[in-house]
């Protein structure tokens, strides 16, 4: 009886949780996203800040302060969805792919209207600036945690 008790504990029982440790050689970024105060309370924040995270990675060397040059080439493309910054930091994250070792830029944009962000911001979404999100990934590093930052709503039609 107590055999039968044990095979049907392990067969039906509930599955013991394990928990990985981070690779530390894992030379990624763990992101997770939050917007600023001055944001929240932006007069031009026409809708609340959740919705789909889109985004580029790029080596910062390719970024100026007005965006990508027009020959960068993305490192790597983030999407995430239901990324909800009302009160901070959000559940929501994202792991990027194994980067080489360097200096890199996140520029994305927080899809408040849920038009798909294909095409770039429009106004209302909540977009990075170009200085702000900057992270280095060292040779055999560790995986990194950044908290990407939303800074300006954006006005543009």
């Amino acid at each position: 009886m107590k055999r039968a008790a044990l095979l049907l504990l392990l067969c039906c029982g509930p599955a013991p949780t394990v928990t990985v440790p981070p690779d530390p050689d894992a030379q990624t970024a763990l992101f997770r996203f939050n917007t600023t105060d001055s944001v929240r309370m932006n007069a031009n924040l026409k809708r609340l800040p959740i919705g789909n995270v889109y985004g580029s990675i790029f080596f910062t060397r390719d970024v100026t302060v007005f965006g990508p040059n027009a020959d960068a080439g993305a490192v790597a493309e983030v999407a995430v969805k239901n990324v909800d910054v009302r009160a901070g930091l959000a559940d929501a994250g994202f792991v990027t792919p194994q980067l080489a070792p360097g200096q890199y830029t996140f520029l994305g944009e927080l899809d408040t209207d849920d038009d798909g962000g294909s095409s770039g911001p429009t106004a209302g979404d909540i977009v990075t600036l170009s200085t702000t999100n900057q992270f280095e990934i060292d040779d055999g590093g560790a995986q990194l945690h950044k908290t990407i930052v939303f800074d300006l709503v954006y006005t543009q039609p």
